[in-house]
Parts: structure tokens; sequence; C-alpha cells
């Protein structure tokens, strides 16, 4: 199980770390964050992200912070969306960290 922590409503990078989690088949539970509110400042979420920013996964022992790293993780462990053929696997890459 996969616990991401992501923002409660205008954060859209937190947003498609959730849709890549469900288009991956990927069960997860959901920590919202509170950006209007500073949550991303407790002690608790800096644990999952130091830098306090959106969005982080934490699986067992594995923490992900940042949008693009929050994308390939999913991507990489359920073998979807991510090619294995070079050029493709630069060019998905590219996208998700545009």
């Amino acid at each position: 199980m996969l616990r991401v922590a992501r923002g409660a409503r205008r954060a859209p990078k937190g947003w498609s770390v959730s849709i890549m989690l469900e288009e991956c088949e990927l069960p997860d539970t959901l920590q919202r964050v509170n950006l209007e509110r500073g949550e991303q400042r407790n002690p608790a979420f800096l644990e999952l992200s130091p830098n306090g920013r959106i969005s982080a996964i934490r699986a067992g022992e594995v923490t992900v912070a940042e949008s693009g790293a929050s994308l390939r993780y999913p991507a990489e462990r359920s073998g979807h969306f991510l090619p294995e053929e070079e050029l493709g696997h630069w060019d998905v890459l590219q996208c998700g960290h545009w």
C-alpha cells in the first residue's frame, strides 16, 4: 500500500500523481495536505518531503518526493506508461517533467 500526500485543492501536480496511481492500478491511501494552512511545514509532512513540497509517496521504506519522481515511481513499479525502448522512455520522462 502506498501512502500519498498531496494538496487538498488547487494543486494540479498533486492530482496528477493520484491519477497516475489510479491508472497504474496501485492501491494507495491519501493524506491531504492543506497548503493554504501551511500544513506542508508540519513535521509529519516534512518527514515525507524534506523540502515541504507536494507530492510525496511512501511505500514501505521507500519515500519519493517531488512531482516528477512521484509520477515515475508508480510507472516503474507497475510497468505501465514507461516504455523500455530508449527513445520512447525518454520522451515519456520528458513529458512527465514538463
